[in-house]
């Protein structure tokens, strides 16, 4: 889910499927404002890949994010701060709950669960998107999708700078969005019975 995992690619020769994708959509990739930093596209994490049995959809395909060594093991003290714009942020809830990413210019980008049971992922009032009609379009800023569990839920946010890769319900459901905030989200808030653990980039 998410508009920006496009064309994705798999690994030959490995022991777990893995896939890498395009993190962004040829909808608005030429027109992203990165041009100062002289890049345009990025890709997604690496995810393996396999099949789960879920209470609610089935046999679904989950994927798993491949971190590596990127972040440190134990939680940050402070749960409501983030530490830079390279972190991994895991959230534990049961019922609806909203998570957001909130910087000192007023933009946020908002996750989590809602009342009917779905998960989504929500950029509209995260940054910058004034430069591509579809970008700022209802249709592109925001992803939900029914979740094929009931109950406890535990999600985890990977966030690389304007990069957004949120993976639930051990990965059975997964949301792929960039963001350009026009300063780095500092702070977390929840609304709701969620509790929250910040994994920053080891240094």
């Amino acid at each position: 889910m998410g508009y920006d995992n496009y064309a994705a690619v798999s690994y030959f020769n490995t022991e777990q499927r893995t896939i890498i994708g395009w993190g962004t959509n040829v909808v608005y990739a030429d027109k992203t404002p990165t041009a100062e930093e002289e890049f345009r596209c990025v890709h997604t994490l690496p995810r393996e890949l396999s099949l789960v049995k879920t209470e609610l959809g089935g046999v679904r395909l989950a994927q798993k994010p491949v971190e590596g060594d990127v972040f440190t093991d134990q939680p940050a003290e402070s749960c409501t701060e983030i530490p830079s714009s390279l972190c991994k942020i895991r959230i534990r809830g049961d019922g609806a709950a909203i998570i957001a990413l909130k910087n000192a210019a007023g933009e946020q980008y908002r996750f989590g669960v809602n009342d009917q049971n779905e998960l989504f992922s929500d950029r509209t009032g995260a940054g910058m998107k004034d430069f591509a009609e579809n970008f700022a379009s209802e249709w592109f800023s925001k992803s939900v999708a029914p979740r094929f569990y009931e109950g406890e839920w535990e999600m985890t946010l990977y966030i690389d700078h304007i990069c957004t890769e949120l993976f639930a319900d051990g990965g059975s459901r997964v949301f792929s969005q960039l963001v350009f905030p026009t300063l780095p989200y500092d702070s977390i808030s929840v609304a709701g019975n969620a509790t929250v653990e910040v994994y920053p980039a080891r240094s």
